[in-house]
């Protein structure tokens, strides 16, 4: 094994950060705010406008989704840019994703050769659940970066045998930050991976070490360094929703034919999240080949107990999701890495070598098939929700796809480290391109202009009266509206009580509140992504009127 006191100077470090930055750093701002972002922006928004850093609020009430840490990364991001835009929400999910992939072939190169290493960084970023929300300003960028940190800095330090309250500090710290983050699963994950290992490994005595008591009491300081202001002002019930409402909601369907489903769709859809590359962690099952990795037994010890214990907290839950175990992603990373570098420094093993081929072939059929659609989307002109692309770029694509089978088909031919190091940067690059290439132009190319739709419609509005919602009115509109909108109790748009407003908003759906009041309807926004003829979620932006004048006005009033 080469020294790797140096990573950081390696050309297969520098080589695969820049495809990671190519993809993760480039285009933020093309594709509108979709899903949780316009969510995530609005809190952020509203904490710099309130100066309320405590307590995540949607129209200055509570919003009991997830803690702050998130919405903290936005509002920096946002008061350095001056403005909540697309580039504020998505910035902290793409540092995350680079220093999440510096973290894994920091780790990786503690006990894999450069050519392991360069696998290892290149699987994770790549892999098709990662390229899903890692690009996004969505909370898993984040989330996965310090929750796969607290189990991969413990482990370094642990493994120097020299640093344990660093390695405490370091693995609680970042557990706290998780939770932070996104809840309880962040100290769950990191307590129950380091505590079975060192149960495993016969070191028991070490969870009763000061060390220990110290990370403890360090992740203790962290979280109720909010958790405690938190509750002074949200009160138990709020604090409690904010803590585990999100892990309730995954038992509220305890049936059986749910929980079976469960238990065989689970595994399956979570090695599916890891495509193409969870296809060397078939090489596991092998038992010569378990046999030639003894130089790496402990951090294999280390990343399974990690890995199995966080999916299997993850496979007793009927309702758990799988992107739930994202955090546990970069840990596999290592394993991954760890067979491809054995498959070329195992001798005379024929099934690595046809493990090895197979991958590079089957990516080479892939690569081909994608560009086939991409291709053929583009000339015969069958749209963007179908593949459609710009011409040129569908030209460009189609060459890269060419270039990349070639280079996994040479990288196949002979067991040289050169090729694969090369095969496996050919694939990662033309699986980067075809997210941020042709699935953000897609994503351009059919959602439509909300903030646009919004602004015409407002245009209604005089400047200076402050639009009322009727009820919570949906964050996408929030969001793209932009300026503050007071949220009034439901009944007041029943008659009731005669507030003194003019100019609301209110949802449209399943959910719509009543409103007895004589309206001028000024506009429907839809708020959903794509284009729709007929789209269900909807805001109304009206005038009430008064009864005298609705007599006198045109039909669109209700």
């Amino acid at each position: 094994m080469e020294n790797c006191a140096r990573w950081w100077r390696e050309w297969e470090f520098w080589a695969t950060l820049a495809v990671v930055v190519a993809v993760y750093c480039s285009r933020l701002g093309d594709a509108l705010p979709n899903g949780e972002e316009p969510r995530r922006g609005q809190v952020a928004r509203e904490m710099i406008r309130s100066g309320d850093w405590i307590v995540p609020r949607q129209q200055g009430e509570p919003f009991l989704s997830r803690p702050p840490v998130q919405n903290w990364a936005i509002a920096l991001v946002a008061l350095a840019r001056g403005q909540v835009d697309t580039l504020a929400i998505r910035i902290p999910s793409g540092i995350a994703m680079l220093l999440t992939s510096t973290l894994i072939y920091a780790f990786s190169r503690r006990f894999l050769s450069r050519l392991g290493a360069m696998s290892a960084m290149i699987a994770f970023p790549t892999m098709g659940l990662v390229l899903q929300f890692g690009w996004l300003g969505e909370t898993e960028a984040i989330y996965t970066l310090v929750v796969a940190s607290s189990l991969m800095l413990w482990r370094i330090a642990d493994a120097d045998g020299k640093r344990p309250l660093t390695a405490w500090c370091a693995g609680y710290g970042l557990a706290a930050v998780g939770m932070l983050t996104k809840g309880p699963q962040a100290p769950v994950y990191f307590i129950g991976g380091a505590a079975i290992y060192l149960l495993i490994a016969g070191r028991w005595r070490d969870l009763f070490r000061w060390q220990h008591v110290v990370g403890i009491v360090l992740f203790l300081t962290i979280w109720l360094g909010w958790e405690i202001p938190f509750y002074r002002r949200v009160g138990s019930q709020a604090a409690w929703t904010m803590l585990a409402g999100d892990i309730g909601m995954r038992f509220q369907d305890p049936s059986w034919t749910r929980t079976l489903k469960h238990f065989v769709e689970f595994p399956l859809s979570v090695l599916a999240c890891m495509l193409p590359w969870c296809f060397f962690l078939l090489a596991y099952f092998r038992r010569d080949f378990r046999n030639s990795i003894g130089f790496a037994r402990d951090e294999v010890r280390f990343l399974s107990v990690a890995i199995g214990f966080a999916f299997l907290s993850c496979y007793l839950v009927p309702g758990a999701r799988n992107r739930y175990l994202a955090p546990i992603f970069p840990l596999v990373a290592p394993l991954i890495g760890l067979v491809a570098q054995q498959c070329y420094t195992v001798a005379f093993n024929i099934e690595l070598t046809k493990l090895r081929q197979r991958f590079f072939l089957g990516m080479s059929v892939a690569i081909a098939g994608l560009a086939a659609w991409i291709g053929g989307a583009t000339v015969f002109h069958v749209g963007p929700f179908n593949g459609e692309q710009p011409a040129a770029f569908a030209i460009c694509y189609v060459l890269a796809a060419f270039g990349a089978i070639a280079a996994a088909i040479w990288a196949s031919r002979r067991a040289e480290p050169l090729r694969h190091r090369l095969g496996i940067l050919a694939i990662g690059s033309f699986l980067g391109l075809t997210y941020i290439g042709a699935i953000v132009n897609i994503f351009v190319a059919t959602r439509h202009p909300i903030g646009d739709d919004i602004a015409e419609v407002v245009k209604n509005v005089p400047a200076d009266v402050e639009l009322v919602s009727i009820g919570p009115v949906d964050d996408v509109f929030l969001y793209y509206y932009g300026k503050p909108i007071k949220k009034l109790p439901v009944q007041d748009g029943s008659g009731k009580s005669e507030p003194k407003w003019t100019y609301f908003c209110m949802g449209c759906g399943p959910e719509i509140p009543p409103f007895n009041y004589p309206y001028e309807k000024l506009g429907v926004v839809s708020v959903e992504s794509a284009y729709s003829a007929n789209p269900h979620d909807v805001v109304i932006i009206g005038r009430r009127l008064s009864d005298s004048t609705a007599g006198r006005t045109a039909d669109n009033v209700r």
